[in-house]
């Protein structure tokens, strides 16, 4: 009995929480890394494709409607040195502005 009420706690709290792996091992630019981005994290059709756009939606993502996110970005090593520098400044300081927010959304990258 008492495991069977844990297992559907469990169950519940699941279906608030959502965590996605944003993979870019087969990405070779940053307009592959934006559409990657945009389907994985179902952006809404006005997502710009430009680093100031990504933060924008890594710091909204609204319509995802959970309670807590966890978001691990990862593999982009194909990228030019400067993008790769810009994705992962964007996503630290996406991460930030959650943290600040007492938010229970993690973006991170490995």
């Amino acid at each position: 009995m008492f495991n069977k009420l844990i297992l559907k706690l469990l169950e519940e709290s699941d279906k608030n929480v959502n965590s996605y792996t944003i993979d870019g091992e087969n990405v070779r630019n940053k307009i592959e890394m934006f559409e990657v981005f945009s389907k994985k994290l179902k952006f809404p059709n006005y997502f710009g494709k430009n680093f100031d756009a990504l933060y924008d939606m890594l710091t909204d993502l609204s319509w995802l409607k959970k309670n807590e996110l966890s978001i691990n970005v990862q593999n982009f090593n194909n990228l030019s040195n400067n993008d790769l520098k810009l994705l992962k400044s964007t996503i630290s300081n996406a991460n930030n502005y959650w943290s600040k927010n007492n938010s229970n959304i993690t973006i991170s990258f490995n």
